[in-house]
């Protein structure tokens, strides 16, 4: 009976181990996934500066062509 307790407790520290790894791994997971979202957003933002940006430039050029080009 002694025996199976003292397995019973190995057992037992071996699971609870296994939790703290599996909580460490989430703690990780989680903090990668909030970095990515950030970095998400920034990506997003830079998306949305580089559109501007091409747009504008798109007007300045068909304003340059239309001024050295009059027959467009």
């Amino acid at each position: 009976m002694q025996q199976k307790i003292v397995k019973a407790e190995h057992r037992s520290d071996e699971l609870l181990q296994q939790k703290q790894i599996i909580v460490s791994d989430n703690q990780a997971q989680t903090q990668r996934f909030a970095a990515l979202q950030q970095e998400h957003q920034a990506l997003l933002r830079q998306h949305e500066a580089l559109q501007q940006i091409f747009a504008r430039e798109k007007s300045r050029l068909a304003n340059f062509l239309g001024k050295t080009n009059p027959d467009r």
